[in-house]
């Protein structure tokens, strides 16, 4: 497995009437199509975001809320034969609840949590740490990404549907 992260926003409607062959050719649609704001693709990032956030939660109540971002409850689709892919689903609530708890996370302060060395030693996924400032570039740039995505989606109402492969 690669890890990679996408997030989709739905409308509560559109999310109870999906299957597991909608959902899944919105995800994995041809690569090539670009101009979808109601889907975005965080790589790898998912873990070291998480590490970076967990390290500035105030409380445990935050750090609870940094978990839900990718942990969001399963959708109880029946599994196929070689279908391996897991949704997850955050309600609108939920959305709302993550995008106030990312809106206030200060820039500086995911800085001072990366910690190459920590990560290296904690088997922080991807093992990039060892690149210095290049490596919290990317986790930033996914970062800003995944926060303007939850800000828009909590805006419009919207559930997010998560899979990692």
């Amino acid at each position: 497995m690669g890890h990679y992260t996408k997030l989709l926003q739905l409308s509560p409607e559109k999310l109870a009437i999906e299957n597991r062959q909608t959902l899944f050719s919105r995800f994995f649609r041809d690569s090539s199509e670009t101009g979808n704001d109601s889907i975005i693709d965080i790589d790898k990032s998912r873990e070291g975001i998480l590490f970076l956030l967990k390290g500035s939660s105030e409380s445990v109540n935050q750090e609870e809320t940094y978990e839900k971002l990718f942990n969001g409850a399963v959708i109880d689709f029946p599994m196929e034969e070689g279908d391996e892919v897991v949704y997850h689903v955050l309600t609108p609530e939920e959305v709302r609840e993550i995008k106030d708890s990312l809106i206030g996370v200060d820039i500086t302060t995911l800085y001072k949590n990366y910690d190459p060395l920590v990560m290296m030693a904690s088997g922080v996924y991807p093992d990039i740490w060892s690149y210095g400032k290049e490596s919290y570039d990317y986790l930033h740039s996914y970062f800003i990404g995944l926060r303007n995505f939850i800000d828009k989606a909590a805006q419009e109402s919207k559930a997010v549907v998560v899979v990692t492969t």
